[in-house]
């Protein structure tokens, strides 16, 4: 194994204890009001995000997690690293959001329609009813996601005390309760996430009783896997 693979290698096991340091530190900065824990999240999620190039060596990759690592070291000594935690949330909905959104452009495929070339295969997309459904399913998360980060902005920006105005020193329009906001930012807007996910697969499945389907633990681990490449448009090789 050269140095390189050895690298990715390792990047990929770090990748899990990273990803679950997250939401712990997160939610225990925010329970505690400790803003170095919270800033500790918030470094953990800049290295989950630039690991896979981080582990590949690439020096613009080092250079753009340094001057991150800065901005939110900066954050902390200013005093507003809470305020920008609270944004992460928001900000991770309507990225997915934008994901979706974007692949239904003229000339582009839907991210649903790469899923199910990938995953089973391109013939699967000229089945009765498949394409059109992959095309809405696409449009629902879109939709979703989008809805989901404004629900998260109106309960962080408004929940008292830690709330982003009650921390700028301005007055909400009306109070959520702190405990409630940070409960559905922390947990239940993933939960929220992964139980429509679900759902939407059982529906799928009475819906389309007319073609086979991919067992939900096979459709989640492939769909994991492959993520990047069908961001990317590159999901149509099966």
């Amino acid at each position: 194994m050269n140095p390189t693979q050895t690298t990715r290698h390792g990047s990929r096991r770090l990748m899990l204890p990273l990803v679950v340091a997250y939401p712990v530190l997160a939610i225990s900065g925010a329970v505690w009001h400790r803003p170095a824990l919270s800033l500790a999240a918030l470094l953990v999620l800049l290295t989950v995000i630039a690991l896979p190039m981080l582990g590949a060596g690439k020096r613009r990759a080092w250079a753009a997690w340094l001057v991150g690592a800065a901005v939110i070291i900066g954050t902390g000594v200013l005093g507003v690293g809470p305020i920008l935690l609270s944004c992460v949330p928001v900000l991770i909905n309507l990225a997915l959001s934008w994901v979706f959104g974007r692949t239904l452009l003229a000339g582009r495929i839907p991210l649903i329609a790469r899923i199910i070339a990938s995953v089973e295969s391109p013939a699967r997309l000229e089945e009765p009813g498949i394409a059109p459904y992959a095309r809405n399913l696409t449009r629902f998360w879109a939709c979703f996601l989008a809805i989901q980060a404004m629900l998260l902005a109106v309960l962080l920006g408004c929940a008292v005390p830690g709330g982003i105005l009650f921390d700028l020193g301005i007055t909400p329009p009306f109070a959520v309760p702190a405990a409630w906001a940070m409960g559905y930012a922390h947990a239940g807007a993933y939960v929220m996430i992964a139980v429509t996910f679900a759902a939407e697969h059982v529906f799928r499945q009475y819906h389309l009783r007319h073609v086979s389907h991919p067992g939900f633990r096979e459709l989640v681990m492939k769909v994991a896997v492959r993520w990047p490449k069908l961001v990317r448009g590159q999901g149509l090789d099966h």
